[in-house]
């Protein structure tokens, strides 16, 4: 998932740009201050704080505007991958189990979403980090000297190196809590329901493995906190000790040179801030880069049902009512792949187990512009109404569209025999000129 490809991103990271530009240069000038100070040309040294502020003040303009575009961006990113999910899923009916619906919601609401807005601030914050870094490392060079400025870059070299001798521990860390987090949202459904319909045994029982679960995810959280938090710490505590002796060392006779020194100290607190943030990004580099990586393969992921081994087909009963004839389960299925039956209305009928439901899901398989109606296919969102209602909502919406094979599974289960009969009707008129095929709840059909 590549998304430094993003428009919104690209302009962020331009404008990230343009503000560590300002921040250096104000860091050029309350150095150039303070040497001025140092040498007693005040109006200089006054000059200099004057261009400090007003370089400080576009740099935060700069940033400000680049928040907006990370905003942006990573909205458009999330959103790009769902569509590319469900583009990845379209028409692949093997996939319609409900464990791979409970999972897709919650990867697509929780990990996707916080993944990609976790990423693209990262991206910038990171690219902000790292210049700001270098040029603070390229002015403190040029005012303090080769020996100072070489020395606060020591840091800057550990943190590499230590992120290379932990990259796979981060790695497997990742992998750890992206599992553990999906394991942990799924079992927060059956929760939710032992909490309204159950009772205490059962509620106890569903608490009891979500702290299992939920265990399982706070702990690869934490054994990756502390791996962050010492690649974060040790280049500092080593680039501090240097610093502190190597300043000790220098010659305080140089009125310019301590000048400058005092006044670029707290720029110094700021980058070995910036340092400590960048060994976090560096570490947290390696951990989105897997995040990223699990976000591709999501879908491959998904487990996929083998639904010609589902379906018994003596168990089943296919029937046209548009003849009254019984139809051949591989006639029913040569036919469809052929394009050559184009509308009537067929009812497969069967007992529990048989594969009626299953069998929907091949037919959907083979003919990717056929419409699935099942209790699962909620195509849009219906809020304060009952589950009948909704359900009639739901199977008027589908039989609007203008689709050539319609398949209804139990799509007379949550009605009463008033508005059962109303729509059978209707389904009648329409298989004149469109293909139904259906499973029934309990409402027997109506010959034609």
């Amino acid at each position: 998932m590549n998304i430094i490809d993003n428009g919104a991103i690209k302009t962020a990271i331009s404008l990230v740009f343009i503000q560590q530009v300002f921040l250096a240069g104000s860091t050029w000038s309350i150095g150039l201050a303070g040497a001025s100070v140092a040498k007693a040309d005040y109006d200089t040294a006054k000059f200099e704080v004057i261009c400090f502020f007003g370089l400080a003040l576009m740099a935060y303009s700069a940033s400000s505007v680049s928040q907006f575009y990370s905003n942006r961006a990573h909205n458009e990113v999330w959103r790009s991958y769902t569509y590319h999910i469900i583009d990845r899923i379209t028409g692949r009916a093997e996939l319609s189990s409900k464990k791979n619906t409970q999972r897709a919601m919650g990867w697509l609401s929780s990990e996707a979403l916080s993944t990609a807005q976790l990423a693209t601030s990262f991206y910038i914050e990171f690219i902000a980090t790292t210049l700001n870094i270098l040029l603070t490392l390229i002015v403190f060079f040029l005012s303090l000297g080769p020996i100072i400025g070489s020395v606060l870059g020591l840091s800057f070299f550990v943190s590499l190196l230590s992120i290379c001798l932990f990259k796979s521990k981060i790695k497997h860390t990742t992998n750890l809590m992206q599992a553990s987090k999906i394991s942990t949202l799924v079992h927060l459904a059956p929760l939710w329901a032992n909490g309204l319909f159950g009772n205490r045994p059962m509620i106890q029982a569903a608490k009891h493995e979500f702290q299992e679960a939920s265990a399982s995810f706070f702990k690869s959280t934490e054994s990756y906190v502390k791996v962050e938090q010492l690649l974060a710490c040790l280049p500092i505590a080593i680039s501090v000790i240097v610093v502190a002796t190597t300043a000790a060392m220098q010659n305080t006779a140089d009125p310019l040179l301590m000048g400058t020194m005092v006044a670029l100290l707290p720029r110094t607190l700021q980058l070995f801030g910036n340092m400590h943030s960048l060994s976090l990004y560096l570490a947290q580099w390696v951990m989105i880069k897997q995040k990223l990586n699990n976000l591709d393969g999501f879908a491959a992921a998904l487990d996929s049902q083998e639904l010609g081994t589902q379906i018994n087909e003596t168990g089943l009963t296919i029937i046209n009512k548009s003849t009254d004839q019984a139809v051949p389960f591989e006639t029913l299925m040569r036919r469809l792949s052929d394009k050559t039956l184009s509308q009537g209305r067929i009812l497969i009928t069967g007992g529990n187990g048989a594969g009626k439901s299953s069998c929907l899901k091949l037919i959907k398989s083979i003919t990717p512009d056929a419409i699935l109606f099942c209790q699962d296919s909620e195509f849009e969102l219906l809020d304060q109404l009952s589950t009948g209602q909704a359900h009639k909502i739901r199977l008027e919406t589908v039989l609007r569209q203008s689709s050539g094979i319609f398949l209804l599974d139990e799509w007379d289960a949550n009605l009463d025999s008033e508005v059962t009969q109303a729509l059978d009707e209707h389904i009648d008129r329409m298989s004149d000129i469109a293909l139904v095929i259906e499973v029934r709840h309990k409402t027997p059909i109506k010959k034609r």
